[in-house]
């Protein structure tokens, strides 16, 4: 029979475990998306040139940090050290978000760009805004 310690051990693990693979997940769509505007785009000016390759580099770097979880796993296997393998686990995905939300603002400020040009900073700020504001309201 598992200990109470063991199965929360186990349920940690599970979980960041699991969020390793959603964030993999959605980064690799939005680097999919990305890479197909790229060879389908025409007519991009400097400026969205610089935001598309920006978002191309920050999205390779966010998915390379967030599968380094899910390597980190495989390779540490059996852990000596539970509590500082999920340690690492969170810190990567700390990492790993600030070139995933670059990822979005350059991606969003590209598409509203590209339908109204000189307003895309426009919808960029109002999307950090919300999203300031959903994280210190969820309380």
């Amino acid at each position: 029979m598992k200990s109470e310690k063991q199965e929360d051990i186990a349920h940690q693990l599970s979980d960041v475990l699991s969020e390793a693979r959603t964030l993999t997940g959605i980064v690799g769509i939005a680097f999919g998306f990305l890479l197909a505007t790229t060879f389908s785009a025409t007519n991009l000016n400097g400026t969205e040139n610089i935001l598309l390759i920006g978002a191309l580099f920050c999205s390779v770097i966010s998915l390379g940090i967030f599968s380094l979880p899910i390597l980190y796993h495989h390779i540490e296997f059996p852990y000596s050290d539970i509590h500082k393998f999920v340690k690492r686990f969170h810190r990567f995905i700390l990492i790993g978000f600030l070139p995933f939300i670059l990822t979005f603002l350059f991606s969003i400020y590209l598409a509203l760009e590209r339908i109204s040009p000189g307003h895309g900073y426009v919808g960029v700020i109002a999307i950090i805004i919300v999203i300031i504001l959903v994280y210190y309201l969820r309380k």
